[in-house]
């Protein structure tokens, strides 16, 4: 495990229930409790993972960071300033800082826009640079992710492209900003397990190289202890548990994550 760093996000006491609406033959609300008092703090330069299962409350919490979704109480820093009700200029520039790579990259990338147009989207909606230099830095980003000769794929649509592709082109498009932070909200769990596996060692060289720092999300204690330096374990929407992935797998103090590791011992070994 890494020396921690300066703290990059920092949660306080974050909590999150979502409404459904009233409709035609359910005449009343139903509130649904996603996050319950959350704290974290994530080191700069860390990949840091967080498991649950379906409806753990793991996804909201990345939504949360990216402020796709807001907090109904506490608050949420980056680098140690208060950016819970940022909006306008301020969002803007965040936005620059904390890029989100989703699930499916399918429903994610606009299916009318070739490789080249989704990657340079972000550079175009930030103003940077020219056409030339934009270019050249979609030339980067796409190589960083290993779709080589970029310019190869610059005009293919997404339909074209293998799944594992698909989510290169993701990555490269949350990366080509060089984001100081990333969410990866389970960017493997759609793909093959030898393709999951090509991702995995994209991601972990984009981290050593441009000291990027990840927010990996998962269902899989395997893939989290594959990937990172340290996990939080999320349960109904309150984190039970927090340490380096060697220490959560060896000695996991609370039931849900024993449960986890019983259901594979071999993560024991």
């Amino acid at each position: 495990m890494k020396a921690p760093n300066k703290v990059i996000i920092q949660l306080e006491h974050i909590s999150k229930t979502f409404r459904t609406s009233a409709s035609l033959f359910k005449k009343n609300q139903k509130e649904v409790i996603a996050l319950k008092q959350v704290s974290l703090n994530i080191y700069r330069g860390e990949i840091f993972g967080l498991v649950g299962e379906s409806g753990s409350g793991k996804t909201t919490t990345g939504r949360l960071i990216v402020k796709l979704e807001e907090p109904d109480d506490g608050k949420l820093l980056l680098d140690g300033k208060d950016i819970t009700k940022i909006k306008g200029k301020a969002l803007k520039n965040f936005r620059r800082k904390v890029q989100m790579i989703f699930q499916d990259p399918y429903q994610s990338l606009n299916p009318y826009l070739s490789v080249y147009d989704s990657v340079s989207e972000p550079l175009v909606i930030h103003n940077v640079g020219n056409s030339e230099i934009r270019k050249d830095m979609v030339r980067e980003s796409l190589n960083s992710v290993g779709l080589t000769p970029p310019d190869d794929f610059f005009y293919r649509y997404p339909h074209q492209m293998s799944g594992g592709q698909r989510q290169r082109i993701a990555i490269a498009r949350a990366m080509v900003l060089k984001p100081e932070f990333l969410v990866a909200d389970e960017p493997t769990s759609m793909l093959d397990a030898s393709i999951a596996i090509h991702i995995f060692n994209i991601l972990s060289e984009i981290q050593k190289k441009l000291n990027v720092t990840f927010l990996f999300i998962t269902h899989s204690l395997a893939a989290a202890r594959h990937l990172c330096d340290r996990i939080a374990v999320i349960y109904k929407g309150e984190l039970v548990e927090i340490g380096s992935a060697e220490d959560i797998i060896q000695n996991p103090s609370h039931p849900y994550t024993r449960a986890l590791i019983d259901a594979h011992p071999k993560f024991r070994y």
